[in-house]
């Protein structure tokens, strides 16, 4: 493991254990550093520890030799180690094998706090077993990070069993007993694949008083039922650790890793995503699920992109964004059944393009998307009667004109998702005329029946044949130009689909 990643899981454990604002660490560069050729690991110590949300670093480097280059929030100073105290953190090198560094190290801790030592061989821990709790050994290759805290004195506790399956949760009420009276408790589950005990466990630990909760997760099912009085658990109790898990028949724990720079490879599938939620600029090529011979049920039906309104031939429509993707097909399929189409664009360009794509279109039903005149437009071309459905991607105001231009038991249709996940009010009397309201979200398809799936296929292998389905307008970005493409899109400025072009090789 690389001594970032041990520093990092060592301080997570810490702060799991320890509740505290301010983290003070102290390290204790010796004759050791020299005669084993180690530099000071408190720059890690302080980049791990501005990654965590609500700790402030207190960080002290005792030693004879002057440091420039740390950071400008390490202190150095060459002075005794007896004036210091109130350290979460001691970090010394070779401490298992220099007892009195070691004591010296521990009179600067808070009670139950930590020593990190770094040891040039792997410790035997049964020679300090009755000390010392030795609670991680990580090896990096070059030196190995030991976690370990003095012995602490453990409180009688009571046991609660939690089970997923349980519906009825009957051990709530057992908690709660038990943490009225002020009592250690322990949290326990074994043998479920799934379990929420580790949330439970970090959640009432952070209420007031919740340093009394600890959890015991058994994740392996060749584990002896749970016994504290079992060697196995009791000598892991004993070391009062607030989360403990028993997996692959040895005590470990889950942490948080940083991912690093991935790796490039070829896989058989690939999809984009962003690796930071809302940050276009993390968007990157990911492994996908599918895997070579992997077989599906419908296999026609997974890539399916379909609209169903029910529109019936005569009917008008008003078609937001035409000359988008969405709305050139929507337009495709309103043209052919002969329904009368009234659509919106954001600029001259986009008319322009809009009118010699279908010259069927009347200038006159050709609205501006950028505010809501396209209200009045309708009103005017349908003698205020109004259309029979609306396929809307607009928000905010313009999503309540869109509303407004119905007729009596006209259909609107919301295929746009800004107003649906901000939870947008809409305005009730508009279904004084009895309109009806449907949210299309493409997503929920692939959890429908078979019968469904099938029926949108069929329509779009009739759409296809017919002439209704068309190939649409679009343009390319290539694989590497993601993030443009995507920046390109919510400019608003493209026409027709975007398509990230990848080449392909033919067998």
């Amino acid at each position: 493991m690389k001594i970032e990643d041990a520093i990092r899981a060592n301080l997570q454990l810490v702060l799991e254990n320890i509740q505290t604002f301010k983290v003070k660490t102290i390290e204790y560069v010796d004759e050791e550093y020299k005669k084993n050729n180690l530099e000071p690991i408190i720059t890690t110590v302080a980049e791990v520890l501005e990654d965590m949300p609500l700790t402030q670093a207190d960080l002290l480097v005792i030693s004879e030799k002057t440091y420039e280059n740390l950071s400008t929030n390490i202190t150095v100073e060459n002075k005794s180690l007896s004036g210091e105290s109130n350290a979460v953190i001691f970090i010394g090198a070779n401490l298992l094998k220099r007892d009195n560094v070691l004591q010296k190290g521990i009179t600067t801790l808070r009670e139950k706090c930590f020593i990190i030592s770094r040891e040039k061989e792997r410790p035997d821990p049964n020679p300090c077993s009755d000390k010392y709790d030795i609670v991680s050994i990580h090896d990096t290759g070059m030196e190995y990070i030991i976690l370990l805290r003095k012995k602490v004195k453990t409180k009688p506790a009571k046991f609660v069993k939690i089970t997923a399956d349980d519906l009825s949760f009957s051990w709530i009420d057992k908690v709660k007993e038990v943490l009225i009276k002020s009592e250690k408790v322990v949290l326990y589950s074994e043998k479920e694949h799934i379990n929420g005990l580790l949330g439970l466990v970090n959640c009432l630990r952070r209420e007031p008083g919740g340093e009394i909760v600890c959890g015991m997760l058994i994740a392996d099912s060749s584990a002896p039922l749970f016994n504290p009085d079992l060697e196995i658990y009791e000598k892991q109790l004993n070391k009062d650790l607030s989360i403990n898990i028993f997996q692959d028949g040895q005590w470990g724990t889950y942490r948080h890793l940083l991912l690093g720079d991935l790796d490039i490879v070829r896989v058989y599938h690939a999809f984009i995503n962003t690796t930071t939620i809302g940050d276009l600029s993390s968007l990157r090529w990911l492994e996908g699920p599918i895997k070579p011979g992997q077989v599906f049920k419908n296999p026609d039906s997974v890539m399916i992109h379909v609209m169903i309104g029910q529109l019936q031939h005569g009917e008008s429509i008003l078609i937001h964004a035409g000359s988008g993707g969405v709305g050139q097909a929507a337009i495709n399929v309103a043209l052919h059944y002969g329904c009368e189409v009234f659509t919106t664009v954001g600029n001259a360009e986009k008319r322009a393009f809009i009118k010699k794509l279908f010259p069927q279109l009347k200038d006159s039903h050709i609205g501006n998307s950028r505010d809501t005149s396209f209200e009045d437009m309708i009103h005017r071309e349908t003698k205020g009667k109004g259309v029979d459905m609306v396929l809307n991607s607009l928000s905010d105001e313009k999503l309540h004109a869109s509303m407004r231009c119905l007729c009596y038991r006209g259909r609107f249709l919301e295929i746009g998702v800004f107003d649906i996940n901000n939870n947008t009010a809409i305005n009730m009397y508009c279904f004084r005329k009895e309109i009806s309201f449907h949210g299309i979200m493409l997503n929920y398809i692939f959890d429908q029946s078979d019968d469904l799936k099938q029926r949108l296929q069929n329509l779009l292998l009739f759409g296809i044949e017919s002439g209704a389905v068309r190939p649409l307008t679009y343009c390319t970005f290539e694989k590497n130009q993601v993030e443009s493409a995507f920046r390109y899109m919510a400019a608003g400025k493209h026409i027709g689909k975007v398509i990230i072009a990848r080449k392909l090789k033919l067998f």
